[in-house]
């Protein structure tokens, strides 16, 4: 449908979640499918995965950074936007949370920057620049 691995993309299955972004041995980022489907789904995912993770599940775009007690650093949970239709079938004509976006990381050696971009209006602003 994607064609993803003609677009230099790769599909990764939920059996091979959660896919790891490294740094030597640290773990910056991990990506997987999502688990929970709650009002607060990016703290909730971050109780129960003390890491960096971004998560698409429930089609919301939600952020949630708190403070590593033991070395002092941030550590974020990203829920990720849809690029599909909100108003999916199965909702039945019910109201949705559902929000169009995508999340964009940027890494260099030991650190990175998330940006959950929401689309507006079929289109959006990233780094300065409008796309439609």
């Amino acid at each position: 449908m994607l064609e993803a691995d003609k677009n230099g993309m790769e599909y990764i299955s939920e059996i091979k979640q959660p896919y790891n972004i490294m740094y030597k041995d640290k773990v910056l980022l991990s990506i997987i499918h999502g688990w929970y489907a709650t009002k607060y789904t990016a703290a909730r995912t971050l109780q129960e995965w003390p890491n960096n993770i971004a998560f698409g599940h429930v089609h919301q775009v939600q952020s949630h950074v708190i403070r590593n007690q033991i070395n002092g650093e941030p550590l974020e949970s990203h829920s990720i936007g849809c690029l599909c239709d909100v108003q999916m079938a199965y909702c039945k004509g019910r109201p949705t949370r559902h929000v169009n976006g995508f999340g964009v990381a940027h890494f260099h050696k030991d650190t990175f920057t998330f940006n959950n971009i929401v689309i507006r209006n079929n289109s959006f602003i990233y780094n300065g620049r409008l796309y439609k």
